[in-house]
C-alpha cells in the first residue's frame, strides 16, 4: 500500500534500479500516467459532495428531521467534514483504505463532536473481519506518535511510564523495531533522521508512541427492551436519568442478555495508560473504514494503482531505454583505432563529431536506431492499457479518440464510470456507517452522505448527549 502511494508520488524506480541505470549511463525517468487517472476519480468525488439529509419515519417527525439536519450540517461545517472525507477517499483510492473518526472531545477544546479522517498507515485491524458492518471485528488499534510533554499532561499520574516509554529524536524506528513497521513509522523516522537538529543529544526531542485500543469482549448485561422504548436494545445505565424514567414509566423493561461489549484502552509499548468500557452508548467503533478493494485470499486492501503498477514500469523503462537509444552511440573498432580513448568518447557523443582514427583501422558505428520504434510502440499500448483496467478513458478525461458519435462517447464515458463505481459505493457504504453512530430506536434516520456522531440524536429533547465522559482510569503497573 505504501509503494502505491509512492507511485502517484513519481517515486517508481527502487534504489537497485536506479544505480544499476546509472553505471550504464542511463536515466530513470518517471513517465507518470497512472497520477491522472487517480486525478480524475478524486474530483469526481469532490465535485460529487453532498450534505446531509434527515428524514421522518412518521409524519409528527417532521420539524424534528428539520432540526437534526440543520445540527448535522453545522457538526459538518465546523469541522470541516466535506474536506476531511475527501481526504479519507483520497488515501482509498490510491492505497486501497481510510478511515473516518468521530469521537467526543472536551467543550474547552472546541466542539463537543468531532470528526476527521485517519490514515491507513495508524490503524490495525481484526484480520479476521470481512462483514460490511463490522460485526465480526474483534478489536482495532489506533497508533500515534505524540510529543511527550503532550502526553504528560494527558495522562500527568503516568508520568514516569510515558517517560520511560519516549524515544528521543536521535533514536530510529522501522521493521526492525518490533512495536511498529515501515509504513507505520516512516513519517517519524523522516522526522528524526532528515531533521534540522543542531545538537541531538542536547535538544532532544522525546517522542512517545500511544496506542489506543478499542475491542469487544462478551458480557452478560442488561439492556433496555420496550417497543416503545427510545432507547430500545441500549445497555442499561444506572446514572442514566433517561434510562430510569423509561423503567419507572414502564416503557421499557429490563432484560438480561449475552452482547458483545465494547471497551477502550490507552497504552504504551510497556505500561497501560487507561481502561475503561467505551463510553458511547452505540457500543460501535468511533472508526469507520472507508474500502478500495480487497483480496479474497486474505481481505488486504488495494486501490486503483495495484491494477496499474506493471505497466506504469513498463512505460517507464521502455521510454527510458528508447531514450537511451536515440541520444548513446555504440561503436565496434579495432584496437588502437583511436590515440586517445577518452576523447573519442566525447567527441563520438556530440551531433557535429568529428573522428580522427589510425589509418588502416576500421571504425563502425553500431546505433540499434530501430529497436527505439519498436520500444515507444510498446510503450503506447502499456498506456492505453493503463486506461482500460482503471477505468478513465480519453473519453471521460476529454481527449480526441475515435470515436465520432456522440452516442459511441457516450457509451465510453458510462463504460468508464461504471469501471470506477465499487470506489463510491464503498463510500457511500461508509457515509452510512459513519451516520450510524447511534444506537436503534432513533424517531429519525440518514439518508445519502451520513455524519457520525458519538450518541443518538433523538429522545424526548433532540439533543446530542453522550452517557458519560471518558474516564481517564490510571491502573497499576503491570496489570
Amino acid at each position: 500500500m505504501a509503494v502505491d502511494e509512492d507511485y502517484y508520488d513519481s517515486i517508481q524506480w527502487t534504489q537497485e534500479e536506479i544505480e544499476e541505470l546509472r553505471e550504464r549511463g542511463q536515466a530513470a525517468t518517471v513517465y507518470n500516467v497512472i497520477a491522472q487517472s487517480i486525478n480524475w476519480i478524486i474530483g469526481s468525488e469532490k465535485r460529487g459532495r453532498a450534505d446531509f439529509k434527515v428524514l421522518p419515519r412518521r409524519k409528527d417527525g417532521g420539524k424534528a428531521a428539520e432540526r437534526k439536519t440543520a445540527l448535522l450540517k453545522y457538526l459538518s461545517d465546523v469541522n470541516l467534514l466535506p474536506f476531511e472525507r475527501s481526504q479519507a477517499f483520497e488515501e482509498t483510492v490510491k492505497a486501497g483504505l481510510s478511515w473516518l473518526e468521530t469521537q467526543v472531545q472536551d467543550e474547552n477544546d472546541g466542539e463537543p463532536i468531532t470528526a476527521n479522517s485517519e490514515s491507513w498507515r495508524n490503524i490495525i485491524w481484526d484480520s479476521t473481519y470481512r462483514r460490511l458492518d463490522m460485526a465480526d471485528c474483534r478489536y482495532i488499534f489506533r497508533v500515534k506518535w505524540v510529543d511527550l510533554d503532550v502526553a504528560v499532561a494527558l495522562f500527568h499520574e503516568r508520568k514516569a511510564q510515558l517517560e520511560s516509554a519516549a524515544l528521543n529524536n536521535y533514536e530510529t524506528w522501522g521493521a526492525d523495531d518490533i512495536d511498529g513497521d515501515d509504513a507505520m513509522d516512516s513519517n517519524e523516522y523522516e522526522r528524526a533522521m532528515n531533521g534540522n537538529i543542531r545538537n541531538a543529544m542536547t535538544y532532544a526531542r522525546k517522542r512517545v508512541r500511544l496506542i489506543e485500543a478499542w475491542f469487544r469482549m462478551p458480557e452478560r448485561v442488561k439492556k433496555l427492551r420496550g417497543t416503545r422504548s427510545d432507547f430500545r436494545g441500549e445497555i442499561f445505565d444506572p446514572e442514566d436519568e433517561r434510562h430510569l424514567l423509561e423503567v419507572q414509566t414502564g416503557r421499557a423493561v429490563l432484560a438480561t442478555a449475552p452482547t458483545m461489549r465494547m471497551y477502550c484502552a490507552i497504552m504504551t509499548t510497556k505500561d497501560m495508560m487507561c481502561f475503561a468500557p467505551s463510553p458511547y452508548r452505540h457500543q460501535r467503533y468511533p472508526f469507520t473504514p472507508i474500502w478500495g478493494y480487497r483480496r479474497a485470499r486474505d481481505g488486504m486492501p488495494y486501490g486503483v494503482i495495484r491494477y496499474m503498477r506493471g505497466m506504469q514500469d513498463d512505460v517507464n523503462k521502455r521510454l527510458s531505454k528508447s531514450l537511451y537509444i536515440l541520444s548513446t552511440n555504440k561503436v565496434v573498432m579495432d584496437e588502437g583505432a583511436v590515440r586517445d580513448i577518452e576523447k573519442f568518447r566525447q567527441e563520438i557523443a556530440r551531433p557535429d563529431a568529428v573522428i580522427e582514427k589510425v589509418q588502416g583501422k576500421q571504425i563502425e558505428l553500431n546505433v540499434d536506431r530501430d529497436l527505439a520504434p519498436a520500444h515507444l510502440e510498446l510503450a503506447s499500448r502499456s498506456i492505453q492499457m493503463m486506461q482500460q483496467v482503471g477505468g478513465v478513458t480519453d473519453e471521460l478525461l476529454g481527449r480526441a479518440t475515435n470515436a465520432v458519435s456522440g452516442v459511441a462517447v457516450q457509451a465510453r464515458q458510462e463504460q468508464g464510470s461504471i469501471a470506477t463505481n465499487k470506489l463510491f459505493d464503498n463510500l457511500r457504504l461508509a457515509f452510512q456507517q459513519h451516520g450510524e453512530k447511534d444506537p436503534p430506536g432513533g424517531n429519525a434516520i440518514l439518508q445519502g452522505v451520513g455524519h457520525g456522531y458519538p450518541s443518538r440524536v433523538g429522545g424526548s429533547n433532540d439533543q446530542i448527549t453522550t452517557r458519560k465522559r471518558y474516564p481517564a482510569i490510571p491502573i497499576g503497573a503491570g496489570q
